[in-house]
Order: C-alpha cells, then structure tokens, then sequence
C-alpha cells in the first residue's frame, strides 16, 4: 500500500508534466475532440488499498478512468463512466 506522502507525489509529479501553453493565449488552440487521455483537460491519479493506480480524466464533456497494476506501465482499457 502507497504512503499519502507517496500519491501525493506522484500526483504532483503527474501535474508537473501537464503542458499548460494553451492557457497562456500565445499558441493558436488546437482543438481536440477525443474522450482519450490525449485530449484530457485534467488527470487525477490515486491509488486503491490493494496497491492499484488508477487514473481518472475528463476530456471532452466525458470522464474516463483506467487501472494499472504495474505502477502505471501498462493500464487497462478505458472505462467512460460519466457522459455530459
């Protein structure tokens, strides 16, 4: 079982990599239209008491999640779970 030290840092280690260039108005947006990872406007990571990582996301009007039980080498398939 993961620390809350050990999620929270990763969690902000997770927000660190998140590129932030579009909010700053000096690149033309891009706009994508996915419900994938890629097109995520925020990703939230945590682990389970069992020692799983899951990663919840929303990108357009959807949010997902997906598991990992390797520390987030691999992750199984996405799950939509909430749809506007």
């Amino acid at each position: 079982m993961r620390s809350p030290n050990e999620v929270l840092s990763f969690g902000a280690h997770a927000q660190m990599q998140m590129d932030h260039s579009s909010m700053m108005g000096s690149k033309p947006k891009n706009t994508c239209q996915g419900a994938g990872l890629e097109c995520a406007n925020a990703a939230t990571p945590f682990f389970t008491p069992d020692g799983n990582l899951l990663l919840s996301w929303t990108a357009s009007g959807v949010v997902s999640i997906a598991q990992s039980t390797d520390l987030g080498k691999t992750f199984s398939p996405t799950v939509q779970i909430a749809e506007r």
